[in-house]
């Protein structure tokens, strides 16, 4: 999973390389609480084969628009947009990572199949 840098164009406006982040739950820097927006992709991940992916411009824009609502709406204050895509260093992500990302989530979006099941982990 990717951290959502700003200005980021590469490949569509998805970051790659460099991104990743450590899951620390939903704690900032110096302990404030940052929640969490998760962009479910499919792009970038080993574990998919049947070739369903959004265009890597079309994700572009779509990241585009939930980090406009998120500014209109005050959320870029105090919520982080992560892009997720089932992978951490190039390996599935544990279960426990997963649920402590989405545990933290207050929202998660992407296109429908089975990489949002991580909504269970949702409070």
């Amino acid at each position: 999973w990717l951290l959502r840098s700003r200005g980021s164009d590469n490949d569509g406006g998805i970051p790659r390389g460099g991104g990743a982040a450590t899951i620390e739950g939903a704690g900032g820097a110096g302990g404030e609480k940052r929640r969490t927006v998760v962009y479910y992709t499919r792009k970038g991940s080993s574990d998919t084969h049947h070739g369903r992916v959004v265009e890597p411009r079309h994700e572009g824009d779509i990241l585009a628009m939930i980090e406009d609502a998120m500014r209109r709406h005050g959320l870029d204050r105090d919520h982080r947009l992560v892009v997720y895509d089932g992978q951490e260093d190039g390996r599935t992500m544990s279960v426990e990572n997963q649920l402590r990302l989405f545990r933290g989530a207050t929202a998660a979006i992407g296109p429908h199949g089975s990489g949002l099941a991580n909504v269970l982990w949702m409070m």
